[in-house]
């Protein structure tokens, strides 16, 4: 089911990926490199809460809507500081913050589809 859901998501993000650079292809505001960047983290993030959720199905099914919110305030956490040492910590530019933010609710609605389908399962 891991290795599954693995690929699931490393499909999602490519073509989140492929999507982003082609809108960022217009404006050119920040580096592919940037974007690269901001979908490896949010993929890890992602697929690591894919994988708790799998686990607390696995362990106690009743549990999963708190797993949810559980997995998607760590990630909203952690991803907000990372944009954090990314602008002031590596100097990259304040609007991938933007990027990242906006990007991030496309992965947040990839693991609540997820989570719905597990729980439609039991």
């Amino acid at each position: 089911m891991y290795k599954k859901i693995f690929f699931q998501t490393l499909f999602i993000s490519i073509s989140f990926i492929l999507i982003h650079a082609g809108i960022n292809s217009f404006s050119n505001i920040i580096s592919l490199q940037d974007i690269i960047l901001v979908h490896t983290i949010l993929f890890a993030l992602t697929f690591g809460g894919c994988a708790l959720l799998i686990a607390t199905s696995t362990f106690d099914p009743n549990k999963l809507g708190f797993a949810f919110l559980a997995v998607s305030t760590i990630k909203l956490l952690v991803s907000a500081s990372l944009i954090l040492i990314l602008v002031k910590g590596f100097d990259k530019p304040k609007a991938i913050g933007i990027h990242f933010a906006a990007v991030y609710f496309l992965y947040i609605i990839f693991l609540s589809v997820f989570t719905l389908r597990l729980l439609s399962k039991k």
